[in-house]
């Protein structure tokens, strides 16, 4: 799992997504990649997604996650995220392709699940956009934002 994930690291670098450094052993934090909010409209709302900043352990990328839905406050969730990454994704970060991940978020609320998919495209050195589609009870919630690595 571990080389699974420096795999990952390595085709972020290659790809332009995360810079290949030199890590002091005495600094073994890995960066972080911060996901900006962004909202969606709904037929009658609004639903904002918050993203904590990711950071990379197995199986893929994980933080937290909250979505406010208004004015449907009894709609609101949040909990946990992992995003899954493969050799293929891998792969496709090397080239330098836009790469599809799937995922899954896990409420605190209720405890149930959420499958999550998407895309991120790269456009410059350690930033790009992400695209998440969120599968609720409600239908797909489709969120455009963009992202950047953290220090």
């Amino acid at each position: 799992m571990m080389r699974r994930f420096y795999l990952l690291l390595a085709g972020m670098a290659l790809a332009g997504v995360l810079p290949l450094v030199a890590q002091d052993p005495a600094d073994p934090a890995e960066p972080k990649i911060v996901i900006e909010p962004s909202s969606t409209k709904l037929s009658l709302a609004k639903a904002e997604l918050t993203v904590s900043p990711l950071e990379c352990k197995a199986p893929g990328l994980c933080g937290t996650y909250t979505i406010k839905v208004t004015p449907f406050t009894f709609k609101n969730d949040f909990g946990k995220l992992t995003l899954t990454m493969s050799d293929l994704i891998v792969g496709k970060m090397k080239a330098g392709e836009p790469v599809e991940f799937t995922g899954m978020a896990t409420s605190e609320r209720d405890g149930k699940t959420k499958a999550i998919k998407g895309t991120t495209t790269p456009n410059a050195k350690e930033t790009g956009l992400v695209n998440f589609v969120v599968t609720s009870e409600d239908g797909d919630l489709v969120f455009n934002s963009s992202y950047h690595l953290v220090r």
